[in-house]
């Protein structure tokens, strides 16, 4: 399930994390949220990984990923029996004015930036 509440330095984090790798992240307010986008099997977890991905003190190693249509669910943390809801989350605010204070030159090059932004979450560092 996609977080409902998303913050704006969780989402320059993945924007930041993702151009590593050649990726645009879609613009968040057209982020699906509050619903379930696949299934996955939890085949372990660790506390090590050489990964880049590994964030944090523990990790769920998965496999066979598979998408699906978006199915709204309430909203529920960690594992539970989900219910469903009856629409996807409401776009945050932020989400809408994201990048409108920036002026954008050259829309087919990546923004440059002085340095990693810190990862939001775990205390971790971006890598």
């Amino acid at each position: 399930m996609q977080a409902t509440g998303m913050k704006q330095a969780e989402y320059d984090w993945a924007v930041w994390r993702l151009e590593q790798h050649g990726v645009s992240c879609p613009r968040p307010e057209i982020l699906v949220r509050g619903a379930i986008i696949g299934a996955v099997y939890w085949v372990d977890i660790v506390a090590k990984s050489d990964s880049e991905w590994f964030e944090g003190q523990m990790g769920l190693v998965l496999k066979d990923a598979v998408m699906c249509d978006p199915t709204p669910v309430n909203n529920e943390r960690g594992y539970f029996q989900w219910k469903r809801a009856a629409a996807l989350a409401p776009v945050n605010p932020w989400m809408v004015e994201w990048g409108s204070d920036k002026v954008i030159l050259f829309g087919d090059l990546a923004p440059s930036r002085k340095g990693a932004p810190k990862a939001p979450f775990g205390g971790g560092k971006a890598k």
